[in-house]
């Protein structure tokens, strides 16, 4: 009995001590983005708004599953055969977060494959239908409140949306992992610059959903191993929680001072990128100078002008050159001051002062 104690509601505790955890670094990554991209497009700052709400939903249904089983049935063992309504709403409310970031990372792919839609639409029809199969799971569950054993009852399924799920994890960061690493170092002959490894390795597993991939693995192998135990909660109760930090963190690796799109390496320009494989940001657009220097002549020095041009004349055809005593040279001029005009990308800088020609 107290090993079944043990592999139930302590692994849930656990689990849920670690859904807190990432929920702090879900917030955390919010507040960051809210700071630096605040004047992101309004539909970007809802995206990442409602994202962040439904990691604090699913983090407060996660913890009442906890306090209900390891507190209030503490000395009613018995009540532990009925089936949570936390997990009815985990089947819900994860399985909303994990599309929401599957169709983010699969609109992502789609702008770096160069609109190549064919593996973005299989990929996508598979990632909704395991939607529906969460969507059916949790509709079971709400049926069977009083049995947890219909949870059980549905394991076919539930390995339907683990397969499903995995599949499209998988493919994506395959195929994101090609058109932002691989290809970009190919073209390059792998002279690409990088910054630290540890930070290349971090964003990189963010931006090609690698996190993800990794957590629903390891909820497959646990699921597998040890079907009759809720060991698989240890990454499904943070599970919300990885997809949307994911999310958060591909958002953050842009950088607040460049064009704001992900990937400048990719030719298309338009909608979600990802940062270029060398971790570099936009350059910035050449600038044209245009320089003029104006000469300006007083009429009073029109006489010592004309006075200077024929003594000019007449001392090369004598082999010597005489000036007249009131002849003044231009002392040197201002420096130059620049101008921007109204519209980017030129520059009008002039060369002002006042000197006298010979």
């Amino acid at each position: 009995m107290s090993s079944a104690i043990v592999s139930t509601v302590g692994a849930v505790i656990v689990a849920t001590c670690l859904s807190c955890f990432s929920c702090g670094i879900v917030v955390s990554l919010y507040g960051r983005y809210y700071a630096r991209f605040s004047r992101d497009p309004a539909w970007i700052q809802v995206g990442a708004a409602l994202g962040t709400a439904l990691a604090l939903v699913d983090t407060a249904f996660n913890a009442s599953w906890a306090y209900k089983w390891g507190v209030t049935y503490f000395v009613r063992p018995q009540d532990l055969a009925l089936l949570p309504f936390e997990l009815t709403a985990y089947c819900f409310v994860m399985s909303t977060a994990v599309l929401a970031v599957q169709c983010f990372y699969l609109y992502r792919l789609y702008a770096v494959s160069n609109r190549n839609w064919i593996p973005v639409a299989l990929l996508g029809a598979i990632s909704f239908g395991c939607y529906g199969i969460a969507l059916w799971m949790g509709y079971v569950c709400s049926q069977n409140s009083d049995n947890i054993l219909a949870f059980a009852d549905i394991r076919t399924q539930s390995w339907g949306w683990f397969a499903g799920v995995l599949v499209v994890d998988l493919a994506t960061t395959v195929l994101m992992f090609w058109w932002l690493v691989f290809k970009p170092k190919k073209q390059s002959g792998g002279a690409v610059k990088t910054s630290t490894p540890l930070k290349k390795v971090v964003l990189m597993a963010a931006q090609t959903n690698l996190l993800s991939a990794v957590c629903q693995i390891a909820i497959v192998f646990l699921y597998a191993t040890w079907p009759t135990s809720t060991y698989y909660t240890f990454f499904g109760l943070p599970e919300a929680k990885i997809y949307i930090g994911s999310f958060l963190a591909t958002l953050n690796a842009r950088s607040p001072h460049g064009s704001g799109a992900f990937d400048e390496s990719s030719q298309s320009r338009k909608g979600f990128g990802g940062l270029s494989a060398a971790g570099t940001v936009a350059h910035q657009q050449p600038v044209h100078v245009t320089v003029r220097q104006e000469v300006n002549i007083d009429a009073e020095d029109d006489d010592v002008s004309l006075a200077s041009r024929k003594g000019a004349g007449a001392g090369a055809a004598q082999g010597s050159m005489r000036f007249p005593a009131t002849a003044q040279f231009a002392t040197p001029s201002p420096p130059y001051r620049v101008q921007f005009d109204e519209q980017p990308g030129s520059v009008d800088a002039e060369k002002g002062g006042r000197h006298n020609a010979f």
